[in-house]
């Protein structure tokens, strides 16, 4: 596989689906946002807490790939602070405005977790679906996992 213009390998489909219809997360004005809104579109799921100080210092390259590549995919940015024992909805809301997070945060529910059916173990998380709905991995990785941002930015450059 040939290399990116970062250097990095190129990031490949694996055998892995991701089942996105009939899950929902809560948006932080408590409203449902129905995850098959997806379907058919490039999407970087993004596990973070606001106590995690790895995850504040993406905030900035986060929203500059929304803004240089916000046509070509979806960034759904999952709070886990109510499963870490972080801040309620209203401390993540106020934090969004501190940081001027310019992208979709969703609250991660303890009942019906993503973080657990995404298998999330460490924060920050991020894992990649392309619009056929399948992870998108490392070469040398047998299935789906996490993917740095310097790979997103990668394939998400490749799209164009």
């Amino acid at each position: 596989l040939m290399a990116g213009r970062s250097g990095l390998p190129a990031l490949v489909p694996s055998d892995q689906q991701s089942q996105l219809s009939g899950q929902y997360l809560n948006l932080l004005t408590g409203e449902p946002f129905d995850l098959s809104e997806l379907e058919g579109k490039t999407v970087l799921f993004d596990f973070w807490a606001t106590w995690c100080s790895p995850c504040i210092a993406e905030i900035p390259k986060l929203k500059e790939l929304v803004v240089k590549f916000g046509d070509s995919f979806v960034l759904v940015s999952i709070s886990s602070d109510a499963l870490t024992k972080g801040r309620d909805k209203a401390g993540v809301r106020d934090f969004m405005e501190e940081h001027g997070i310019n992208y979709m945060v969703l609250f991660d529910d303890p009942e019906q977790s993503l973080t657990e059916r995404f298998g999330v173990v460490g924060w920050p998380s991020k894992f990649l679906i392309n619009e056929k709905r399948e992870f998108m991995k490392h070469p040398t990785a047998k299935s789906g996992g996490t993917v740095s941002l310097e790979e997103v930015e990668a394939y998400l450059a490749s799209l164009y």
